[in-house]
């Protein structure tokens, strides 16, 4: 998966909510631009998106989940944020590994062990 990345654009395709372009379909139809304009693969946030772009597109999907609550971690701050991208068919997950994520719970190569032993990606 990851040569097939290597050296090539990955294209994040997302909408803040309240965008005019904030609708699964339409995140789709970017990701089918992006992959018809040469990209290697898509960068996108949310199951919904990720299950709506996975039927369309063959190049890989870089999921992530945007959890914004009360921590500073909100990319994919949990295995069950991270259960919930690889579900809806990202090819990687996307977590958030900077220095905030010392102080959670959810320690980053305990998250990034249980991802990869129980979602397979």
């Amino acid at each position: 998966m990851l040569a097939r990345l290597r050296g090539r654009l990955i294209v994040s395709c997302q909408a803040l909510p309240g965008s005019p372009l904030r609708d699964s379909t339409i995140i789709a139809a970017l990701a089918q631009c992006a992959e018809r304009g040469g990209a290697g693969g898509v960068r996108i946030d949310g199951p919904d998106d990720i299950a709506a772009v996975r039927r369309v597109v063959a190049i890989p999907v870089i999921g992530l989940y945007k959890m914004r609550e009360s921590s500073p971690v909100y990319i994919t701050p949990t295995f069950d944020a991270a259960r919930a991208v690889a579900a809806a068919g990202a090819d990687i997950v996307a977590v958030q590994a900077t220095r905030e994520r010392a102080a959670t719970p959810h320690p980053l190569p305990q998250l990034i062990a249980r991802i990869h032993e129980t979602c397979r990606v």
